[in-house]
């Protein structure tokens, strides 16, 4: 697999999460101390930038910080 360093399965997981709340748990479960993968893409990010990039997009986040 070759890394995808720009990220857009991120913008990717927020646009999923405003029509379908439920799909981000479904894909990537939200734990701080996770490097995460998703799609199956191996790009990774960790869950700090994760994090952010969530918030930006309207994600209830407080209970993972």
């Amino acid at each position: 697999m070759t890394k995808n360093n720009d990220k857009s399965w991120v913008n990717e997981m927020c646009q999923d999460y405003n029509t379908n709340p439920y799909q981000i748990h479904k894909k990537s479960k939200i734990k701080k101390s996770t490097i995460y993968s998703a799609k199956n893409r191996g790009s990774r990010l960790n869950s700090a930038e994760l994090i952010d990039k969530l918030e930006q997009a309207g994600f209830d986040t407080k209970k993972y910080r």
